[in-house]
């Protein structure tokens, strides 16, 4: 199988279990991410041929074209590669990882997690910038440009039935404390 994951706020959760669907909308404060946010969801949308006004950020194996297979497999990554856990921030409680299946035929716009954040401000390597944005708005999957990671990848919405099971969150500062892999209760 093909899964794709993602870890979001239980209250995504929630919306998802009343609507039936969630649509997530980039309403932009002042994040460093904003101009990389945009840059995604514009070629999104060119390439698709759609007019979203957000996307959810997922994530694959490294390497196009590569899934993590089972919530084992995913913990085991995580526990295996800190540098790139350490990057998320969203190791609390208040987080859950979902583990989810597309049907619907659109180009997820792949790109590597490190060669993403290239492309934040403030740009240091105005060629990385150049190169990997390029390939975001090709939609094409360039690979490991920077110091490669885990694949990010982009869709639209996450509807009850793109849901094919609910974990409870890494709890990294207790993993990381014990050499032991921990998850938060799933309440």
């Amino acid at each position: 199988m093909k899964y794709i994951w993602t870890i979001q706020k239980k209250s995504i959760v929630n919306i998802i279990n009343i609507e039936d669907e969630y649509y997530p909308n980039f309403q932009y404060n002042n994040r460093k991410c904003n101009n990389a946010y945009q840059l995604v969801l514009d070629s999104f949308n060119k390439i698709n041929k759609s007019n979203y006004i957000g996307l959810v950020f997922c994530f694959t194996k490294k390497g196009a074209a590569q899934y993590f297979k089972s919530i084992d497999e995913l913990y085991k990554y995580f526990m295996d590669n800190p540098l790139v856990t350490d990057a998320f921030n969203l190791w609390d409680k208040s987080y859950v990882i979902l583990q989810l299946q597309y049907s619907d035929d659109f180009n997820m716009i792949p790109v590597d997690f490190n060669d993403f954040i290239q492309i934040m401000s403030p740009v240091s390597d105005y060629n990385a910038y150049n190169v990997i944005s390029s390939c975001i708005e090709q939609g094409i999957y360039l690979g490991e440009y920077t110091l490669a990671s885990i694949t990010q990848v982009h869709v639209p919405f996450i509807k009850k039935e793109n849901i094919v099971k609910i974990y409870s969150n890494f709890d990294k500062i207790n993993s990381d404390n014990t050499g032991i892999l921990t998850t938060f209760s799933l309440e």
